[in-house]
């Protein structure tokens, strides 16, 4: 006999992919305006008789085929979202050179390469946190600290003699600071070469 819950929950996932591509290949629509929608329908869907791992499931299977659809419209019609604003440039050359459906090929590989990569890290990344859970927040704060100051090692900015690779960073922290940019003298930009 067929479990009525399975065939629910295979609707469930089957809808949340036809939400993703819909999200995908929609630009400016996004999977979150899908994911308040079934936050604020979710006590009707719950009277209906969805569990909560049922809703949870469609946002899921939504995230996971938008991935593969929002690469779409970023190449072809010059219509990205926030997360594929970096694949406009190089998607949009291989379009132009006619090898726009590579340019799809190379982004729907991506997406597959880095679910993968996920679903490798679950089983340890879920053993870590279960056994170190109590230690890693009381040194969270640390964990963060290092995370940045690696990514500021690893910073491959530009580099001015005299001032290092870093000196992006000068001027974004004297602006944030002041609320403004100073301009350096006989220049109507902000230079990242100023003395400030």
């Amino acid at each position: 006999m067929i479990d009525i819950t399975n065939i629910v929950l295979v609707v469930c996932v089957a809808l949340g992919f036809a939400l993703g591509i819909l999200s995908g290949l929609t630009p400016g629509l996004h999977l979150n305006n899908f994911a308040a929608m079934l936050l604020a329908l979710s006590p009707s869907l719950i009277n209906l008789g969805l569990t909560p791992y049922e809703i949870a499931s469609i946002i899921l299977a939504a995230s996971i085929s938008q991935t593969f659809f929002d690469a779409i419209p970023a190449i072809f019609l010059g219509a990205p979202d926030s997360e594929t604003a970096l694949t406009v440039l190089p998607g949009q050359k291989l379009m132009l050179e006619g090898r726009g459906i590579e340019a799809i090929r190379l982004s729907a590989l991506g997406s597959a390469g880095s679910i993968i990569f996920a679903l490798l890290l679950v089983a340890p990344l879920s053993w870590v946190v279960s056994n170190y859970y109590d230690y890693l927040t009381k040194y969270v704060g640390v964990l963060l600290f290092a995370v940045v100051l690696m990514m500021i090692k690893s910073e491959r900015g530009p580099v001015i003699d005299g001032q290092g690779s870093l000196v992006h960073w000068k001027y974004k922290t004297i602006l944030t600071s002041t609320g403004r940019a100073r301009l350096c003298t006989g220049s109507t930009r902000p230079s990242l070469v100023c003395s400030f």
